[in-house]
């Protein structure tokens, strides 16, 4: 039965077709959506579906405008899923399985639990993210990860340091939504590591505990389409322990643009600051990411990073559930290695199939060959359900 409501007093929504999504929180999604075309008695039926279907939650949203009220039709997507983990290259493998649901007791919260398992240890997370704390503006969540892995630095080709590391991690953010575009709010965590020998490397047992604060600020603007985000996403975040002076900053940039016959152009910046770092291990450990492709993963140990990745993507196959798309990459970094004052450079090139769910827009699968002299020389990777 349709559900009768007012936004901001003026104009009536009648929500249908809906069998798990609150019509509450419907309606929250509506009146965010109303507001950022400025407050004007015209409705923009277009912009208005467009903005609804950016939450992911729906497969299909109908307008229609009766004076002053409007009328939502919807069909909802499959929010609730098991989603099968694997990523495999040259320096490590690791196969998992995680439970997703996107709408958690029907009002857009999505709860994530899940492990992995992998020639170089293992992973177990669980995290949750509630995007509308009581149907209002504020957004707030929380993760735990615990890893047991071999942390090993690499320079160029070779292992250069190592240990073998037990890592728990609890984080909890608190933030509000301004408008529809903006996010900002704070973090706190706490972080616990054991480090162990790990042959053949001559390294000796210690332990590390620690509790940091911080802020983060997200600007994004961007709309769903058919297998990408058309738009901008803008996001920073700064965080500093509490019984010492290291602070870590990061400012990353995310464009993708539309181009013809549904192919698209992305690019993606990264920049990463770590400072008054007081131990090798307090560094900022990267790679295999855009930016940083061909490299181990988090085998390049930093004190600062800038990343820069190029994507060109080419529709090859479109199925009712799935783009398969193909493209070329190209990835550049700048990046000062912890215990150095010298700054290095890499780059790394090739080509990537893929493929991405009309769901959530995000990467299913991912083929990449490609070649970085530094650090893999050619390389290929594999992975399923990484975007999750």
């Amino acid at each position: 039965m349709p559900v009768y409501g007012q936004i901001g007093g003026r104009l009536a929504v009648d929500v249908e077709g809906n069998y798990r999504t609150q019509n509450e929180f419907v309606r929250l999604l509506a009146g965010r959506c109303l507001h950022s075309q400025g407050g004007s008695s015209h409705v923009d039926r277009d912009k208005l579906r467009q903005c609804l279907l950016n939450s992911r939650l729906f497969r299909t949203v109908d307008v229609s405008v009766r004076k002053t009220r409007i009328v939502l039709n919807v069909k909802e997507q499959r929010t609730l899923m098991v989603v099968p983990v694997i990523h495999s290259q040259s320096d490590a493998s690791y196969y998992g399985l995680f439970s997703i649901d996107r709408n958690f007791l029907g009002e857009g919260k999505r709860l994530l639990a899940g492990g992995a398992l992998g020639d170089r240890g293992h992973t177990l997370l669980v995290s949750y993210d509630d995007p509308s704390i009581a149907l209002s503006h504020w957004e707030g969540g929380g993760r735990f990860q615990h890893d047991m892995k071999d942390s090993i630095r690499y320079a160029g080709k070779k292992k250069r340091l190592g240990y073998f590391e037990r890592r728990s991690q609890a984080r909890i953010k608190f933030g509000r939504r301004v408008r529809l575009w903006w996010q900002v709010g704070l973090t706190s965590g706490y972080y616990q590591s054991r480090y162990d020998m790990l042959k053949p490397f001559n390294s000796k047992p210690d332990a590390l505990s620690y509790t940091s604060y911080g802020a983060y600020l997200v600007y994004e603007h961007r709309d769903f389409k058919d297998y990408f985000y058309r738009g901008i996403k803008l996001a920073a975040d700064v965080a500093r322990r509490a019984d010492s002076d290291i602070r870590s900053s990061r400012l990353q940039l995310d464009w993708q643009h539309g181009l013809f016959a549904r192919q698209s152009l992305q690019l993606r910046a990264r920049f990463l600051q770590l400072q008054h770092g007081q131990d090798v291990r307090d560094a900022l450990k990267l790679g295999g990411q855009a930016g940083l492709r061909g490299v181990p993963s988090a085998g390049l140990w930093l004190q600062q990073a800038a990343t820069l990745s190029w994507d060109y993507f080419i529709p090859m196959r479109k199925t009712q559930s799935i783009t398969w798309v193909v493209g070329p990459f190209y990835d550049y970094a700048r990046f000062k290695p912890y215990d150095e004052s010298q700054t290095r450079s890499g780059q790394s090139y090739g080509l990537g199939l893929y493929s991405f769910t009309h769901r959530t827009g995000v990467q299913g699968v991912g083929i990449v060959v490609g070649h970085h002299k530094d650090f893999l020389g050619d390389f290929v990777s594999f992975s399923l359900g990484m975007g999750f």
